[in-house]
């Protein structure tokens, strides 16, 4: 007999017809800790392999612990296609809705894609019965899209065991929002359409004033039509949130960092990455003389997000702040200060550590005694990306002795040398890892064959990774006429500008090597090598444009 064939003693009646496979002979408690490590997806599928699978995941609700669906329109054709979101589901909401009260007590994590306005409406039939284990609850939809409507949260201020909400681009509005007192951590990432008179938040509403429980809150687009003497009152309900953790304020418009912010002594993450109006408002806010004043009492702050702020130089009060992670990427900063000097250690001890009378008394520090910008001397991740930096700014960087994470990738108006990489290399034996977009450097690299050459030359850490930004990115499909052999002039430009800047790196090399001997003989060599590189360079340039 094959061996693929099956003999019919290996036939199961009992089983259904089921082939006597090891599969099939495991109990229903081996099967269920099989099934255990698949998402509900898979598990969905499996459940039309055979009618024992089928009522073993039937009978083991508790299998069911995460749950992922979508709520989609219903197909329109014609001139229906143009209000598809006014359709109906085109799912079967009662089926669903018996679905999910059949395993009420097992789902802990439910994710929901809400692809038409509508889906809102159809959610105080689905998720309340799930409000007794239910614990993250993630909306995702696309209200970039969507008319402006009024949506009922009730259903959602009843989900009295949810710990995580999050609201990916599903809330078209603020102020009817109801949450569950306990949260512990929320995420918002925009509110409202996508049109930027309409988008955003003014206020948060009362509901807030109860979510003492608050771990990480993440508040997106704060209203561009803020005016500067609301911000606080706009922000005032988040105060209850004593144990507060994360903050983050992306793409808003505020004026400054809120003073709410040094009401959460516990504070070790703070973002306002995309909140472009810092600088322009700061200088010229009359409300607040010092935008940026409430750093200085976030004396447990480690990581602090600054990126796509538009600032023109490093904020005050910095310098005084235990700080690991410091993003800058994609601002206007012309320089980078040095970092503080002294002991931080001693200076935070001196001060409580961020807590008790020394600490207010050095927040109430009138502005002439605040000190002056300065990079926090603990940093070990520093991101200055994307920034018109006139001069290599060696002298700051250097001092950073615990750096661990370097990108100085894209500043494209930096003039560097390849002494100067050389001299941050050796001043930095801690640093892990560097991003970059010099030519240079990438040509000493390979010079040295690679990374690891290049720090056990220079003695810097053994673990030394370097990585090139690119000045341009992949080819676009579909571009211009002759877009892909514009992508393969530019490609062939870039490498021969390498081979130049190696080039002209090995130049003083061979001038040393032939002194003793035919030195102008090689010092034409090399430079005949480097006119034909010039040449080509400048071939492809013409070639590209």
């Amino acid at each position: 007999m094959n061996s693929q064939e099956v003999s019919p003693e290996a036939m199961d009646a009992d089983a259904g017809g089921c082939i006597d496979t090891p599969i099939s002979v495991l109990s229903d408690d081996l099967l269920a800790q099989c099934f255990a490590v698949l998402d509900d997806g898979t598990l969905r599928v499996a459940a039309g392999t055979c009618r024992r699978w089928a009522a073993l995941l039937r009978e083991r609700a508790e299998l069911f612990r995460s749950v992922r669906f979508d709520l989609p329109p219903k197909r329109s054709r014609g001139r229906d296609r143009r209000n598809s979101y006014t359709t109906p589901c085109a799912l079967n909401v009662d089926r669903v809705a018996a679905w999910l009260a059949r395993r009420a007590g097992a789902i802990a994590q439910v994710h929901i894609g809400l692809l038409y306005p509508d889906a809102l409406a159809l959610l105080p039939r689905l998720l309340p019965p799930l409000a007794p284990a239910l614990r993250r609850l993630v909306l995702e939809g696309g209200c970039v899209d969507w008319p402006y409507m009024w949506v009922d949260w009730r259903w959602l201020a009843d989900m009295r065991q949810l710990e995580s909400l999050e609201l990916r681009d599903a809330l078209p509005g603020m102020a009817e929002l109801l949450l569950p007192p306990s949260l512990t951590e929320l995420y918002i990432d925009r509110v409202g359409e996508g049109e930027q008179e309409t988008e955003g938040w003014d206020e948060l509403p009362a509901c807030y004033s109860r979510l003492v429980s608050l771990r990480s809150v993440t508040l997106g687009t704060a209203a561009t039509y803020l005016l500067q003497a609301d911000e606080e009152s706009a922000l005032a309900p988040l105060r209850v949130a004593r144990g507060l953790r994360e903050l983050r304020l992306p793409d808003g418009a505020l004026s400054g960092v809120p003073d709410v912010v040094a009401r959460f002594p516990q504070l070790t993450l703070l973002s306002f990455r995309g909140c472009d109006k810092l600088e322009a408002f700061g200088e010229t806010c009359m409300v607040k003389q010092d935008p940026f004043l409430p750093l200085a009492a976030l004396q447990r702050l480690r990581h602090l997000d600054f990126s796509s702020c538009a600032l023109e130089s490093l904020p005050p009060h910095l310098g005084s702040l235990p700080l690991r992670t410091l993003l800058l990427a994609d601002n206007r900063l012309a320089a980078l200060p040095p970092p503080a000097a002294g002991d931080h250690a001693a200076a935070q001890q001196a001060s409580g550590g961020g807590r008790g009378p020394a600490a207010a008394a050095a927040a109430a520090q009138p502005l002439a005694a605040q000190p002056l910008a300065a990079l926090p001397p603990l940093l070990e991740h520093l991101d200055a990306s994307g920034n018109a930096f006139p001069s290599f700014p060696a002298a700051s960087l250097c001092r950073l002795s615990g750096l661990t994470h370097l990108d100085l990738c894209r500043c494209w108006a930096m003039p560097t040398t390849a002494a100067d990489w050389r001299g941050l290399l050796a001043a930095l034996p801690r640093l892990r890892q560097l991003r970059h977009s010099c030519a240079l450097l990438a040509a000493e690299e390979r010079g040295h064959g690679g990374a690891a050459g290049l720090a056990a030359a220079l003695g810097a850490c053994t673990d030394l990774e370097l990585r090139r930004v690119p000045p341009s990115g992949e080819p676009r499909r579909g571009g211009m006429p002759g877009g892909s052999k514009r992508a393969r002039s530019a490609s062939s430009l870039e490498q021969l500008e390498e081979a130049a800047a190696a080039a002209l790196l090995a130049a003083p090399r061979q001038q040393e090597a032939g002194a003793g001997g035919s030195g102008p003989g090689c010092s034409a060599g090399g430079a005949g090598a480097l006119a034909q590189l010039l040449v080509a360079v400048g071939c492809s340039q013409s070639a590209a444009v």
